[in-house]
């Protein structure tokens, strides 16, 4: 039912990533009654709604549809500027998906829990693909991924239930007990692949089961609680925006040298991003 939802030609929102226990009950200390979450359970739903999503349906901004044939080359040999992307209210549980090639080692993604970091990377030693959390927990798979080929890294969180699950592809590598308040997320670290080509970088606010992730590895557009899909349009194929944002929501992703700290304020009447310092 969820997969189909996703895939309606209106808005909504995945109530079910926020605040499912992992088999389809409310997970524990979120509910009032057999049919109905309490106080804390309607916050984590509440969480998972698109803040600005009824500015975007004004200004007229339309559905996302899934783009092929883009890419946009990064790493260390290619750019030094990072790309991040900052949701616009309190996130609790999230889902991060995006497609890489490379042949090299290296920090894939971040994002930032207050002073903490959580990344993403390729191991030296194995190519296999890692997950360090900032609360200290370690996941690490089992298949080489700096092979040259595309796969499909894809970090899930369910805050409700307390547990953040890494796939490869699809697979399951592992998954962490805990809790994350992350804030913002980031592609081309710098301690980044030597090179490397990134597609699909997909933002929800709610939690994916393994059906979700399956699909949406498999290129299916899903599109509940989505706040970024950035096809990452280096070939101009939609035009000359490498960074558009085609999902319902104002934000975009940016572009920034490592180390520079940009502020950005959402203006409500265009839905575009203006520089403030």
């Amino acid at each position: 039912m969820n997969l189909l939802i996703h895939e309606w030609d209106v808005p909504t929102v995945n109530f079910l990533g926020a605040i499912d226990d992992g088999a389809g009950r409310w997970a524990f200390g979120y509910q009032n009654d057999a049919a109905h979450p309490n106080d804390a359970g309607h916050t984590k739903m509440f969480y998972s709604l698109l803040p600005s999503l009824f500015d975007a349906l004004s200004n007229g901004k339309p559905q996302p549809v899934k783009i092929n044939g883009t890419y946009l080359s990064m790493g260390k040999s290619v750019t030094s500027n990072q790309l991040s992307f900052v949701p616009e209210n309190i996130v609790h549980s999230f889902t991060q998906s995006f497609n890489i090639r490379t042949s090299h080692p290296g920090t894939i993604a971040s994002f930032t829990q207050g002073n903490l970091k959580g990344k993403i990377s390729i191991a030296v030693s194995t190519g296999y693909a890692v997950f360090n959390s900032p609360n200290g927990g370690t996941i690490t798979d089992n298949r080489i991924v700096n092979d040259g080929q595309w796969h499909t890294i894809t970090l899930t969180h369910f805050y409700a239930k307390g547990e953040t699950i890494l796939y490869v592809d699809s697979v399951e590598a592992g998954r962490i007990n805990e809790k994350l308040t992350a804030t913002n997320f980031f592609l081309n670290d710098p301690n980044a692949p030597f090179s490397m080509d990134n597609r699909d970088w997909f933002f929800y606010r709610s939690g994916m089961n393994d059906e979700e992730i399956t699909q949406l590895s498999r290129g299916k557009m899903l599109k509940s609680s989505l706040e970024l899909y950035a096809p990452l349009d280096g070939q101009a194929v939609l035009g000359f925006d490498t960074l558009i944002n085609l999902a319902q929501a104002p934000t975009r992703p940016k572009q920034s040298a490592h180390g520079k700290v940009y502020i950005f304020l959402t203006a409500m009447e265009t839905g575009a991003m203006q520089l403030t310092g």
